[in-house]
């Protein structure tokens, strides 16, 4: 019985982890098992004793879920982008800089005020320029919470951003869209960095010819 058992729980996992999305299809079904048990004990079917531990064992593992696991709503709709106000933004790139077609994404540290730092992730196309680790950048953008998918069991990449630090994206676009204000290679922190990032795509490139 104990495989079975651990079968109700984990199904009743399942169940508390989708009932943020799906109250009332979820309700039904739990309110259609209980159903089901009762006639199914009736017709001599499945033991009295049985059917109770087995629907207690969903019931746990719905509650377990419940009380246990902070859920997560998805009624939280995309900022507006419109009602944000450009902010002028100066900070250090800290990581190698993505190189695409007509964009760069870069992951750029910020030091506040009260030495707090925070980390933007930011999106630059058409770029007239080329950017590396290691450089200081001044740009002006709507910052915003990373946005992510909505959609139950799919992959949420604002929650992605969230764990690797990232608290804030902006996105930009044009010439002199972002302005370098001081080379990674004339700070002595950032010179092997930003070499290394500057070597980088030449690498790459001889070994997609070989």
């Amino acid at each position: 019985m104990l495989p079975s058992l651990t079968a109700a729980f984990l199904f009743g996992l399942f169940c508390g982890s989708q009932f943020p999305f799906f109250p009332v299809v979820l309700s039904g079904l739990l309110a259609g098992l209980a159903l089901g048990s009762s006639l199914l004990e009736r017709a001599g079917l499945i033991e009295l004793k049985r059917a109770l531990w087995l629907y207690g064992a969903l019931l746990s593992g719905v509650l377990y879920w419940s009380i246990l696991i902070p859920p997560i709503y998805p009624d939280q709709s995309p900022p507006d982008r419109r009602d944000m106000r450009q902010t002028e933004v100066t900070g250090r790139i800290v990581a190698p800089v993505q190189h695409g077609p007509d964009r760069q994404t870069m992951l750029i540290e910020l030091q506040e005020a009260n030495s707090e730092s925070r980390w933007i992730r930011l999106l630059w196309r058409q770029p007239d320029d080329a950017l590396y680790q290691g450089d200081l950048v001044s740009f002006r953008a709507r910052l915003h919470p990373p946005i992510g998918s909505l959609n139950p069991g799919g992959f949420n990449y604002a929650v992605y951003l969230e764990r690797q630090g990232i608290s804030l994206t902006a996105t930009v676009a044009g010439e002199h869209a972002v302005r370098i204000v001081e080379s990674g290679e004339e700070t002595w922190r950032w010179m092997a960095w930003n070499r290394i990032d500057r070597w980088r795509p030449r690498f790459e490139m001889r070994q997609s010819i070989h």
